[in-house]
């Protein structure tokens, strides 16, 4: 999936940033004045410097800003890049750049469907050999490509953009910040992922939502953060998939006030060493809530589940699991599920102070599969004390995930 590219097929070094001063009258010193950013308007009826966004892309300097009208903007060059050259429409070539559109009226990409046999087609490629080191991106509508948007070793802020079927709809790799904020995320082509993040540093998603298929072929994800430092994702809503989040290979990471509804796995995932603290969030019609597996490290609090096909908290070769203060709702698994493994000696997994759904332990005791079921099982879960009502948090009905959803 990583692109390292080589050297572009029309290399071109950005304009200068500073410019030399003539000598001041006092002292013949030499003083360093900056260049003012400019901005470049992109308009399809030719009423603005440029029709096409390449071009404006490619007359910018560092610090720029590029506005684009409305229209579809599919105009493209092939690239250079390891694994073949690659379609790209907008190739970032100036250090630091800001690219704004008119919201849904700016479409980057194709009208009809993608499929994998036109090549992993991209709307915005941005890396360190071609001179992007900062990019900004609002207000633009990415559909039908095989990447929206992809960066690489890019301090990177997307904000108020809207993908729409692509196969990845925005990726990330190496880089020192990833910010997305108020997206919307709507189907994927094949077993794509939205948000994809790799060895980043931070990674930071909020006020967005996310739209997969309820069934499909291909297994799809919403958000992918893998061996990144340190990641945020609050106040968001996710719909359908496998999965919602998947989190794994080091890092800490927090998703907190999330909704989230008929994921066909697992809504949360930790997993290779990970952390992961969720907090305020409802699941509600999902196969299991939250799954932690292969050392993953889980911390939940404060969340609640409702009508699980399977149950809410999935454990699998994870010794430090702590679930409290949450309402526990039983499927077909019951409420807590523990594989077998085999751990000396064997841990207890907290689940204090949940609500089960009953106030009677014998009955609780049956929700739970662990050590004390079966031998082979990897933990023990201590639930006592709990809770003989429900937990008091703010809970969102599902009319009002739906409420939370753009027209």
């Amino acid at each position: 999936m990583g692109l390292i590219g080589t050297e572009a097929i029309r290399g071109r070094s950005p304009a200068a940033a500073w410019l030399l001063a003539t000598s001041l009258a006092v002292g013949g010193l030499v003083a360093p004045v900056t260049l003012q950013a400019r901005t470049w308007y992109v308009e399809r009826d030719g009423s603005g410097d440029f029709a096409v966004i390449q071009d404006a892309v490619d007359a910018a300097a560092s610090g720029d800003t590029i506005r684009i009208g409305r229209g579809r903007f599919n105009e493209g060059q092939m690239v250079d890049l390891a694994g073949g050259a690659q379609y790209i429409r907008v190739l970032v070539r100036p250090q630091e750049l800001t690219i704004i559109g008119s919201k849904e009226d700016t479409i980057i990409g194709l009208e009809e469907s993608w499929d994998l046999s036109q090549g992993m087609h991209m709307g915005i490629l941005a890396l360190p050999i071609f001179g992007s080191e900062r990019i900004v991106v609002e207000d633009i509508k990415f559909e039908n490509m095989g990447y929206g948007i992809n960066v690489q070793d890019n301090t990177v802020k997307i904000i108020r953009c809207m993908f729409e079927n692509n196969h990845y709809s925005l990726v990330s790799f190496d880089g020192l910040s990833l910010t997305v904020d108020d997206c919307r995320f709507s189907h994927l082509a094949r077993d794509g992922r939205h948000i994809t993040g790799i060895n980043q540093s931070q990674a930071i998603v909020r006020d967005c939502e996310f739209v997969l298929a309820y069934e499909h072929q291909w297994p799809q994800i919403a958000v992918s953060f893998t061996n990144v430092a340190s990641s945020t994702i609050e106040n968001c809503s996710f719909v359908g998939g496998v999965g919602a989040v998947h989190v794994g290979l080091a890092g800490h990471h927090t998703v907190s006030n999330c909704t989230f509804f008929n994921q066909q796995i697992s809504s949360v995932s930790v997993g290779y060493y990970a952390s992961l603290t969720i907090a305020d969030c409802v699941f509600q019609h999902i196969r299991m809530a939250l799954r932690a597996w292969d050392h993953g490290t889980l911390d939940a609090q404060r969340c609640v589940v409702e009508s699980p096909y399977d149950g809410s908290v999935w454990v699998d070769l994870s010794t430090t699991v702590s679930v409290r203060d949450s309402d526990l709702a039983s499927g077909s698994r019951g409420a807590v599920w523990v594989e077998n493994c085999w751990t000396s000696p064997p841990p207890t997994l907290d689940f204090t102070n949940n609500y089960w759904g009953t106030d009677d332990a014998d009955d609780i005791a049956v929700l739970i599969h662990d050590r004390n079921d079966d031998e082979a099982v990897c933990a023990y879960v201590n639930f006592v004390p709990y809770r003989s009502h429900s937990v008091p948090i703010e809970q969102k009905t599902w009319s009002e995930v739906k409420g939370l959803f753009r027209e």
